[in-house]
């Protein structure tokens, strides 16, 4: 998978800007954010923790369906 010119902004602050880079098919790419909005938009597999534990592991779709992290994360 290759990503050329990642850009992320909340209002007038960038907190990432014009990053690129390849992750190989053996390889793992670890992200550790909170914005669920960016980590939906930029992985295809992800793994949600809430106090050092599991929550859940799936898909963007999975993970936007699932109660227990809408409940922890994205606020509902």
């Amino acid at each position: 998978m290759k990503v050329s010119g990642l850009k992320k902004a909340y209002g007038a602050i960038q907190a990432v800007g014009g990053v690129s880079f390849e992750v190989m098919p053996d390889e793992i790419f670890v992200v550790i954010e909170h914005n669920m909005d960016f980590v939906m938009d930029l992985c295809h597999r992800i793994m949600v923790m809430v106090e050092g534990q599991v929550l859940a592991i799936g898909t963007p779709e999975q993970i936007r369906g699932n109660k227990q992290v809408l409940d922890a994360y994205l606020g509902n």
